[in-house]
C-alpha cells in the first residue's frame, strides 16, 4: 500500500516535469507513481535502432520509488506491458482504483 499517491500524465519527455515529479516522490517516504495517458510515453524500452536506451523515470528507479504504468494507455498508444523498462510495473484501471482506494 502507497502512503503517497502521485498520478502522472504528461509525457516523460518533458524533462522539467519529470524533473519536478521525481523530486517530489523521492522526498515523500511511501510514494508511489502512477503513469498514465501520455505520462507512459518514456516508460517503454526503446526499439534497438532508438537513441536512448534508459528511460527518463530512472531518477524515480534509483530513488526506489514504486512506479506503474496503466495497462490500457499502454495498449492504447500501441505497446504491451511486456515493453516497460526494468522496474516499471504494469497496473490496471481496476488495480489503480484499488491503489486509490488503499493510499
Amino acid at each position: 500500500m502507497a502512503t503517497n499517491l502521485i498520478l502522472f500524465g504528461l509525457s516523460g519527455f518533458n524533462s522539467g516535469k519529470v524533473k519536478n515529479l521525481t523530486a517530489w516522490a523521492s522526498k515523500l517516504p511511501g510514494t508511489a507513481v502512477v503513469l498514465m495517458e501520455d505520462g507512459i510515453m518514456g516508460s517503454v524500452k526503446p526499439h534497438a535502432e532508438a537513441i536512448a536506451p534508459m528511460t527518463p523515470y530512472a531518477g524515480l528507479l534509483a530513488a526506489n520509488v514504486s512506479v506503474h504504468a496503466v495497462s490500457e494507455d499502454l495498449t492504447a498508444r500501441g505497446y504491451e506491458p511486456a515493453a516497460l523498462h526494468d522496474g516499471i510495473q504494469p497496473l490496471s484501471y481496476s488495480n489503480l482504483i484499488d491503489l486509490i482506494e488503499s493510499s
